[in-house]
């Protein structure tokens, strides 16, 4: 397996996780603007989850404990959801940076001529999708201020 299929197949399990993550913060938090846009998010993530999970066959589900960066977003939303209700400008920052690092390695999946056109065209989607939410969220970082 080659590198650049490992990455593609952690992307997808992270956005898998941050489906998850999304949909549980847009019901427990308490602002109504981040409750709508956390659930674009979840929306926008499982439209990449499906649509990357048919471009990727060696890890067509979850397997065993995560690794590497699939465990460093595991255990930033574990941690951001277990506080998120009055979501205060220290966790909307933590958030942003997380979801800006997703963002980089969706530009850089863009650029990898490793991967399929298929695989380029659906992470140049998903980032002009998803560029929108992250202004938002930065946004709110900067109103909760």
């Amino acid at each position: 397996m080659t590198d650049s299929l490992t990455s593609l197949s952690d992307l997808l399990e992270i956005s898998r996780d941050g489906v998850d993550f999304f949909e549980q913060a847009s019901q427990c938090v308490d602002d109504k603007r981040l409750r709508a846009l956390f659930s674009q998010l979840a929306k926008t993530k499982a439209s990449l989850a499906e649509n990357l999970s048919e471009e990727v066959t060696a890890k067509p589900g979850r397997k065993g404990k995560a690794s590497g960066p699939v465990a460093e977003f595991q255990k930033t939303y574990a941690s951001l959801s277990t506080s998120l209700r009055k979501a205060d400008v220290t966790q909307i920052d933590q958030l942003e940076q997380t979801e800006d690092r997703l963002h980089s390695r969706f530009q850089e999946l863009v650029m990898d001529r490793d991967q399929t056109f298929v695989v380029r065209v659906l992470a140049k989607q998903y980032l002009a999708k998803v560029d929108p939410l992250h202004r938002e969220i930065r946004a709110r970082k900067r109103s909760l201020s």
